[in-house]
């Protein structure tokens, strides 16, 4: 929605692509349809996503705030970059938390000599 109005993009532009993607394999339809890309542009710009639950009753409801949070039409809303809504994702999904990554992890340890 920021690339459509002009304003700066970041990181949380892709993390609304990815909710677009998220919402299209969970309810196999897209957040915003239209019958011009005049109008669907508009949709994307000012119209907010259908509720997953009104699609996919079935889905839980932090999966489905997951996604809605994502596709907020501005980026402050959105999470503030990727590993921070995968890190809600895979906690939805009942997984363990990702490793850091190695630029993270700190230094490797050391090996003891024999």
């Amino acid at each position: 929605p920021e690339q459509l109005s002009g304003r700066r993009v970041d990181g949380r532009s892709d993390l609304y692509s990815l909710g677009v993607v998220l919402f299209q394999l969970l309810t196999g339809r897209l957040p915003h349809e239209a019958p011009s890309m005049a109008k669907l542009m508009y949709a994307i710009a000012n119209t907010p996503a259908p509720d997953l639950r009104s699609l996919r009753p079935d889905l839980p409801p932090p999966l489905a705030d997951a996604v809605a949070l994502a596709l907020q039409k501005r980026p402050e809303m959105r999470c503030a970059d990727g590993r921070t809504w995968a890190a809600d994702l895979r906690t939805i999904a009942g997984m363990p938390p990702a490793a850091p990554p190695a630029s993270e992890a700190g230094p490797p340890h050391a090996t003891a000599r024999r």
